[in-house]
């Protein structure tokens, strides 16, 4: 039995190799491909699995390069304790493969995933990208929010009409039922020819189609200027609807929106401000009541939304800070990026009044820890990606934990090719940047059996970024 579960193995190790380089068209890269096939298949041998090996063998095909990237981990299978225990713990992440080549003069970015059962969505920023020609500066724009969507936890992808043709920003979720909903920053000129931008939320339908927008969270035509959309479910039914206002008149401290939109996606409640605790907040409701973290503190509710405690000062992050829920709904956790003290995670198990704080990955060479992102799967395990170039490479590296985020693996790189990762990371906003790009925002979600992670670089060269999707097999 055991020699015919290796043997399965190490079938399994060549499939996902295979799959995970599948873009070769000469035949150097076909040797690398069968390289990593054998190099995974002989590890499966000696009775271990080098988790991260993809990427070695793949970065020697000049098919591989690109841009935006999309990985898929794996777990192993078993059918003994010790397997089912191997399996918690035991990950193959395969490669990348490019939903749309690399373009120049195409910046895509700001990934979004979701999912529900074998079923996923992917929305990412599609932007013209390039200097202007009164002032010299980079700026992405004009932008479109594009949508994607696989049946078969990313096997396979197909477009579905774009959310927005002039927006960015954009974000993923569903409710209990399945059902998708999307928001994103609609950008649009006023009667005066002034550029506005306004959150806007909408329920996808089974067709793909975004249904009728609704604008609900605080808004001042003359005074508000709405940035960074987050959704999360509520519990009972409805979405949660979190943004900021980055308005001038806040002197550079965002202020924070939120609304209840109805399963409907038709209207929205309890809109309000709720004071500053920085850029891009997320939402995560537990048994305990409503959190919304960002990188300076966070504010709690325990009727849903309706009303809020006052910001909470901690320190989560430098710039940006990602949150996640417990399958269970006991437990939230946060992380954040860092120029200086690696990656942590902040856990709470009462709703936010009490916190601990697990370090992730120690200081190092590193000039920075940027995009972390947190994810809760079904099981429990708390994943935890981010981008960094401790190794002196711009890379993803990811780290699980089995013990709701007390203790955490060491950290694997995931990325299959370098990519630049300037000091100054992350660059200014689009209209100011010198061409560099990196990361803005990494996305993580999982399936059934898989976990799914989006991103953006600059591998391919200068001011080149496009998508990309898994192949994998599920060991």
């Amino acid at each position: 039995m055991a020699r015919r579960r290796r043997n399965e193995t190490r079938r399994a190790h060549r499939a996902v190799a295979v799959g995970a380089v599948s873009r070769c068209h000469d035949q150097a890269c076909r040797v690398a491909e069968r390289t990593l096939a054998e190099e995974l298949a002989e590890e499966s041998d000696a009775g271990h699995v080098q988790t991260g090996r993809g990427g070695d063998s793949a970065a020697h095909c000049p098919h591989a390069k690109a841009g935006l990237a999309l990985l898929a981990v794996v777990l192993m299978a078993g059918t003994s304790a010790q397997a089912t225990q191997a399996a918690a713990r035991t990950y193959a992440w395969t490669a990348g493969v490019a939903v749309a080549p690399p373009e120049h003069g195409r910046q895509r970015a700001e990934t979004a995933l979701a999912g529900h059962g074998d079923r996923l969505w992917l929305s990412y920023l599609d932007a013209a990208y390039g200097r202007r020609s009164d002032s010299g500066s980079w700026v992405a724009w004009p932008r479109k929010v594009t949508l994607f969507t696989s049946p078969d936890q990313g096997k396979n992808w197909q477009a579905l009409p774009n959310l927005s043709e002039m927006g960015g920003d954009e974000a993923l979720t569903t409710d209990q039922t399945g059902a998708l909903y999307a928001g994103w920053i609609r950008y649009f000129y006023d009667a005066d020819k002034r550029l506005k931008q306004r959150a806007a939320v909408a329920r996808v339908g089974a067709d793909g189609k975004a249904g009728p927008l609704i604008e609900c969270l605080p808004w001042e035509p003359l005074s508000t200027a709405h940035d960074q959309t987050s959704l999360a479910s509520a519990s009972g039914s409805g979405i949660h609807v979190v943004a900021t206002d980055i308005h001038p008149r806040h002197r550079g401290q965002p202020q924070l929106l939120y609304a209840r939109a109805t399963a409907e996606g038709t209207s929205c409640q309890h809109a309000q401000r709720l004071g500053t605790i920085g850029a891009l907040p997320q939402a995560g409701e537990t048994t305990a009541g409503l959190v919304i973290a960002g990188p300076k503190g966070y504010v709690t509710s325990a009727d849903g939304g309706g009303t809020f405690s006052p910001p909470h000062p901690r320190p989560f992050a430098d710039k940006l800070a990602r949150l996640a829920v417990s399958p269970d709904r006991t437990t939230v956790y946060v992380t954040g990026d860092s120029a200086w003290n690696g990656i942590w995670v902040h856990a709470s198990e009462d709703g936010g009044r009490t916190w601990r704080r697990t370090e992730v990955v120690r200081i190092g060479p590193a000039k920075g820890w940027r995009f972390p992102v947190v994810h809760a799967d079904k099981t429990g395990r708390v994943h935890v990606v981010w981008m960094e170039d401790g190794a002196g490479i711009g890379a993803l590296y990811h780290a699980h934990s089995g013990d709701r985020g007390k203790t955490f693996s060491p950290p694997v790189r995931i990325s299959d090719t370098p990519f630049p990762f300037p000091a100054k990371a992350p660059p200014p906003p689009p209209g100011t940047q010198d061409g560099s790009w990196i990361g803005d925002y990494i996305a993580l979600t999982s399936t059934k059996e898989t976990l799914i992670v989006a991103w953006s670089d600059q591998r391919a060269g200068p001011s080149l970024a496009t998508v990309y999707v898994p192949r994998f097999v599920v060991l």
